[in-house]
């Protein structure tokens, strides 16, 4: 009975440590990590974290639709916008032909289980963050920055398959990476969030199909459950508020302060 009650615990703790963490530029996946190091009951629930980027997935879909809107389609937000036959060719195809590249190299180190074939020591993850978040105070913009070019589409993808590495937030290298690209720290925000979402998506269909006949649906199922989800995820809207407001004003750097913490957890468990 005991023993039902921690795993219980530890799966809402895991849902508010995932889905708050996917907001913040500090490796939620790492976060994670560090948990099941010190609880060894929850090592094989991989299904269950890719559910919860299901969840994340819509709090990103709410929070950034207006302005992935304006960044793509660039007109008023109304239906009859999207059959604009110059939109399609001039600039979706663009924007399209961006995401499948970044996200085709991603799915491709993810395939090749990058994870397995670098065994990358959780700390040292987390100091590679701590890295990028410290060295975007260096960054500048750029006026002609081609946002949608292959090249930097490119660049993008690797960056955001090796964050598939333990201890490395896709967050903050992929907007560190842009950065340095040069563009414009809110729309470096935004693409960061833009290209994940179709594979947070895919992925949480995946771990809902595995978690067939699963105990973990039980769980998911209760009034408990949707509780949870919607205090972390509120949390979590909230911190991207904030999140955007810090990197408006060049301060999310700061942020790599914070990473000494489980830096020296991960050296210690």
């Amino acid at each position: 009975m005991l023993a039902d009650l921690q795993v219980t615990l530890l799966f809402y703790f895991w849902m508010i440590i995932q889905i708050v963490g996917e907001s913040l530029p500090i490796s939620s996946s790492g976060h994670v990590l560090l948990l099941q190091r010190y609880m060894h009951s929850m090592q094989d629930f991989w299904a269950f974290d890719y559910v919860l980027q299901g969840i994340s997935a819509i709090i990103f879909f709410i929070y950034f639709f207006s302005t992935w809107w304006q960044l793509i389609i660039d007109k008023p937000m109304r239906i009859s916008a999207l059959w604009d036959y110059n939109l399609w060719v001039k600039k979706l195809v663009p924007v399209f032909l961006f995401g499948i590249i970044v996200d085709s190299i991603t799915f491709l180190l993810w395939y090749v289980d990058i994870a397995d074939v670098i065994r990358l020591p959780l700390f040292f993850g987390f100091m590679i963050t701590a890295a990028a978040l410290w060295s975007m105070q260096y960054t500048h913009e750029k006026r002609d920055v081609n946002i949608w070019s292959i090249q930097n589409g490119l660049i993008l993808g690797f960056v955001q398959g090796c964050a598939l590495l333990p201890g490395i937030s896709r967050f903050g290298t992929t907007v560190a990476t842009l950065q340095w690209l040069g563009y414009p720290r809110h729309i470096a925000f935004a693409i960061s969030f833009l290209v994940q979402w179709p594979l947070i998506v895919a992925g949480s269909l995946v771990g809902i199909y595995s978690l067939q006949d699963s105990y973990i649906l039980d769980l998911m199922y209760s009034a408990s459950f949707f509780v949870t989800m919607f205090i972390a995820g509120s949390i979590a809207y909230t911190i991207l508020y904030g999140m955007e407001k810090l990197i408006d004003k060049n301060q999310l750097w700061k942020i790599s302060y914070y990473m000494i913490i489980p830096i020296v957890i991960a050296l210690w468990i």
